[in-house]
């Protein structure tokens, strides 16, 4: 077996986790640069920015194979979406992904990204092939947990009460969510929407709404167990990782028709056109009862 390293330089929580699954697959070691004295085969970078380019570039002098992630290229394909969620100028946010992908590009033998949607986009708008490696989970952390109680971080739902969850990073997953929960109160007055991902000011005070902080690992399941649905209305993806937790977890899942999240969920969830909140209600009415 060849001996492999696990190139992360990133405290974000989502490859973090990804490095701990891959990590536990092919028992190799997650790193954080590449030194004289290493006897790696192959070096896998988990993402694909500039912090990458020097590990990647000693590892190519010592003659050892290279691969990295790009998980997606959604600001340079879709960088309206991407400069909703960071409020970054456009032209700057395409600068930074086209510099940060130009730099790594010498120091990498294969590319590899989480699915055909993915690869698809990387082909077309930057010139590069990609081989489609599907995310996975630890299905040992998520998994059904019977719950007596349904509490999470000291805060307790009544068992009446309809629980939407929704775990995003990018703020326009959670503007459509309040929006599409909002518009669904008006049936369900008995509805609350539990978000884990970041809320503005701007959405406190929304009834029905509960923002919570980043939640360690061991948590996710619990957070996935105690509530009815999961809604994910996300414009664009390169995988959507909380789909397959929320889904491993037993947990029914609505989400918009988008390509990545369809090669996720295929029919083992709900997909629904973005244009209209009804249908989403609805869809989600549907899964609650």
């Amino acid at each position: 077996m060849p001996k492999i390293g696990l190139l992360l330089r990133t405290y974000n929580l989502s490859f973090v986790k990804i490095a701990r699954a891959l990590s536990k697959e092919l028992a190799s070691p997650i790193i954080s640069d590449v030194y004289i004295n290493d006897e790696y085969d192959i070096i896998i970078a988990l993402d694909s920015t500039s912090k990458y380019t020097i590990p990647l570039a000693k590892a190519k002098v010592k003659g050892i194979v290279t691969a990295a992630f790009i998980h997606d290229i959604r600001s340079i394909s879709h960088t309206p979406i991407v400069v909703m969620d960071s409020g970054v100028n456009p032209t700057i946010q395409r600068l930074r992904r086209l510099t940060s992908l130009n730099l790594i590009k010498p120091f990498i033998d294969k590319v590899l990204t989480p699915s055909q949607a993915s690869a698809n986009n990387i082909q077309k708008y930057v010139g590069l092939n990609a081989c489609v490696v599907p995310l996975g989970i630890d299905h040992d952390v998520y998994k059904p947990i019977n719950t007596s109680k349904r509490e999470i971080l000291g805060i307790k739902f009544q068992d009446d009460e309809y629980l939407i969850l929704t775990v995003a990073t990018k703020k326009h997953i959670i503007r459509h969510a309040v929006a599409i929960f909002s518009r669904a109160r008006e049936r369900l007055r008995k509805a609350r929407l539990i978000v884990r991902g970041p809320c503005d000011k701007s959405l406190k005070g929304i009834k029905g709404l509960v923002c919570l902080p980043p939640l360690p690992e061991e948590l996710m399941p619990r957070l996935y167990s105690i509530a009815d649905v999961f809604l994910y209305p996300s414009l664009i993806e390169g995988f959507g990782l909380p789909i397959l937790e929320a889904m491993s977890c037993g947990l029914p899942v609505v989400a918009y028709r988008e390509d990545a999240v369809t090669e996720v969920m295929g029919d083992a969830g709900i997909l629904i056109e973005p244009k209209s909140i009804n249908d989403v209600v609805n869809a989600l009415m549907y899964a609650i009862k």
